[in-house]
Formats: structure tokens, C-alpha cells, sequence
């Protein structure tokens, strides 16, 4: 019997810490969010976090601050977050279930455009610099790992012109 082709089309990606210093343009810099996402391990457990600041809001609401924490966690995932989840890391997980392609969607910048008091081309700017990383970041995937762009709708202009760019 012949193999079935998988495709996972819900998978995220943990945006690394310096991804704002070196795609969000310079003259965005200083309203750069502040993202904290990641794994981590404390007396409980293996547990994770997703903490995002954009001009002083604190988001997730009420999700903020916390580790959140599931039944082997650290069996699936430790491995890859001590590495830091390169896209490496996503291929041999696909590898290891059967999984040909991977979509890959935000963690952190889910809510990077949440605040809002965030001006329209501000928030422009910060999904152009996501998406600058994701492009980067799945070319590494030798075509298996496939980037969903984010757009903010503030502009609708602009985020057609991203939407072009993106693809």
C-alpha cells in the first residue's frame, strides 16, 4: 500500500529573543515588543510560556506571567527547546511521525498587534519584520516547512501590499 502524504497544518514557531533587534526596521525600535516565549522547567514540571508587552499592555490576558503546564510536555518537546527549536529541530520531528510538509503559524506575534493604542504603521511594521524572520527561518526547512504570513488590518492598503510580499 502506497504512503499517504501528511501535511501538518497548525504547528507554530517559537520566535527567538533577538528576532525585533534584527528585522523590526530602526526607526520601530523603540515600540518593539517585548516577547518571552519558550519552554522551561520548574518544581512542577516542564511547562510553557508566552508572554508578549506592546506598549505596556501585557498579553495574553490573564495568561500572562504563567507556565503553563501539560502531561509530557517534556517528553515531546525538551529536546527541542533546549536547542532553542531551530528549524532543524521541526524536521526531525516531522522525520520522526510521518509528517511531509508543516505549516507554520506565530506564537508570541499573535499578540504583538493586540494593543490598541498601536499605530497602524507600527503594527506594519512589526508583521513585515515577522514575516522577514519566517521567510528566513523556513528556508532552512529544505521546502517542508511552510511560513503562514501575518498581516495587521489597521491598513488595509498595507496589508494587501504585505500579503503580495509575503508570497
Amino acid at each position: 500500500m502506497g504512503r499517504y502524504g501528511l501535511i501538518d497544518t497548525d504547528s507554530h514557531v517559537i520566535e527567538p529573543a533577538g528576532l525585533w533587534d534584527k528585522y523590526l526596521e530602526p526607526r520601530y525600535r523603540d515600540d518593539a515588543p517585548i516577547t518571552k516565549v519558550g519552554y522551561k522547567r520548574d518544581e512542577r514540571g516542564f511547562g510553557f510560556y508566552n508572554d508578549v508587552t506592546v506598549g505596556g499592555v501585557d498579553m495574553p490576558v490573564g495568561f500572562h506571567g504563567h507556565l503553563s503546564m501539560a502531561p509530557e510536555l517534556g517528553e515531546r518537546y525538551e529536546q527541542y527547546a533546549v536547542a532553542g527549536f531551530p528549524a532543524s529541530s521541526y524536521l526531525e520531528a516531522m522525520d520522526q511521525t510521518g509528517i511531509d510538509y508543516m505549516v507554520l503559524y506565530p506564537t508570541a506575534c499573535l499578540y504583538t498587534n493586540q494593543a490598541p493604542s498601536t499605530k497602524a504603521d507600527t503594527a506594519a511594521a512589526y508583521r513585515r519584520a515577522y514575516n522577514n524572520w519566517l521567510h528566513d527561518f523556513c528556508s532552512e526547512g529544505r521546502g517542508r516547512l511552510i511560513g503562514a504570513g501575518a498581516l495587521d488590518l489597521r491598513d488595509p492598503d498595507e496589508a494587501a501590499r504585505e500579503a503580495v510580499r509575503s508570497v
